[in-house]
């Protein structure tokens, strides 16, 4: 084999083993998450009874209650906020949502030391190596070891999560609206795919008190969100409630509904897909601020929607 050839299947080989190892991520957190289901129980069951006083409400009521949460919440869509004016400022070069960490991107959230502290609580990536006595275990968090360590010579970008929000309220403008108005609407075939989190994990995970057991102590998973209702804010699990008595009504603009409840910019269930987001398989619709097409960049990112739209079949709304 030519030494090129040599050289382009090791990266090929990488790059699959890196994938897997993000796959293997999300598989080991959802072990950790099922061992105190029953403890996550309880602790949302005690919130939702606070929440609705002076009512006065059983085990039984408060658990038919949590049900319809749970619901709402694996109902909703996943949306990637932006601005569009910023975001198709440039013709999409590639056929995916990329993470920072792959295509090294300075808008929006912090880049870098601090982007991978706050991962490495989350989902432990360094500290996984040889730390479970089964082979296929030991084997996996190997992997997340190898390509996850952002300072190693293997790294992959591709292992670290592409963040959405979880826009339980329905609202128009999608829950991470701060990012931006416009947003991509995902396929729900992703959901099952991410983790998530009751806050933004920055605010969450870089808390000078943070540590990885404490960070993942919170972290969720699709088949179990017992734990974002066990630690959302108050204002969160109000708005939560309101949405499915339908006393918050959908469709509602980000900036009124943040008004109404007075909560912060970073108020939002947080979500991290660990897969790749390809644009023609995974965009169920694009969503466009007008307001974006009127500012700098506007008229040409409006000619690189409508390209984008129709290369990728996606609907524009």
């Amino acid at each position: 084999m030519a030494p090129n050839s040599k050289k382009r299947h090791k990266v090929e080989r990488d790059m699959i083993l890196a994938r897997l190892a993000g796959v293997e991520t999300l598989g080991l957190l959802g072990q950790k998450v099922e061992q105190t289901s029953a403890a996550d129980r309880t602790r949302a069951l005690t919130r939702i009874k606070t929440a609705m006083l002076p009512a006065v409400i059983d085990d039984s009521v408060a658990g038919q209650v949590l049900d319809m949460l749970l619901r709402q919440l694996r109902d909703a869509p996943l949306n990637i906020n932006f601005r569009a004016n910023e975001f198709f400022a440039e013709k999409p070069k590639i056929d995916r949502y990329q993470s920072k960490f792959e295509k090294m991107r300075t808008a929006g959230a912090p880049m870098g030391k601090s982007r991978d502290e706050a991962e490495q609580k989350m989902f432990g990536y360094t500290s996984a190596k040889g730390a479970n006595p089964t082979a296929g275990e030991s084997a996996a968090k190997d992997r997340m070891a190898q390509y996850g360590d952002w300072t190693g010579p293997e790294f992959q970008g591709i292992i670290r999560p592409r963040y959405c929000s979880l826009n339980f309220a329905h609202l128009r403008d999608g829950f991470g609206a701060q990012w931006g108005r416009s947003h991509f609407v995902l396929r729900d075939h992703l959901k099952p795919n991410a983790s998530y989190l009751h806050t933004d994990s920055f605010d969450e995970a870089l808390d000078r008190k943070a540590t990885e057991a404490s960070v993942q102590a919170k972290m969720a998973t699709f088949h179990n969100m017992t734990r974002l209702v066990a630690n959302m804010p108050d204002v969160m699990l109000e708005m939560l409630i309101d949405s499915v008595s339908t006393k918050l009504q959908r469709d509602q603009a980000w900036d009124a509904v943040k008004k109404k409840y007075n909560f912060g910019s970073t108020l939002y269930v947080e979500a991290q897909v660990h897969a790749e987001i390809i644009f023609g398989r995974d965009l169920a619709e694009l969503r466009i601020c007008r307001e974006d097409l009127t500012k700098p960049n506007g008229d040409t990112a409006k000619k690189h929607i409508e390209k984008f739209a129709s290369k990728h079949k996606v609907t524009i709304t």
